[in-house]
């Protein structure tokens, strides 16, 4: 039988309107965004987040 895995995952909402998502690859996290964010965030509702294992999200 599986079990569910409790994960947290982390992520930060900036700005407002039309979302956009980003999303880090390789071994960073969501601060490989913050230039993104400083700009984007004036028109549109940015969301970054962390993958499972990075940053500030769990590991499974």
């Amino acid at each position: 039988m599986l079990r569910p895995i409790d994960i947290i995952t982390y992520y930060e909402v900036y700005g407002e309107g039309y979302p956009l998502v980003f999303i880090h690859g390789g071994w960073s996290d969501h601060e490989i965004w913050r230039p993104q964010i400083k700009y984007f965030s004036r028109s549109y509702e940015v969301i970054v987040y962390d993958l499972r294992g990075c940053g500030k999200t769990g590991k499974s």
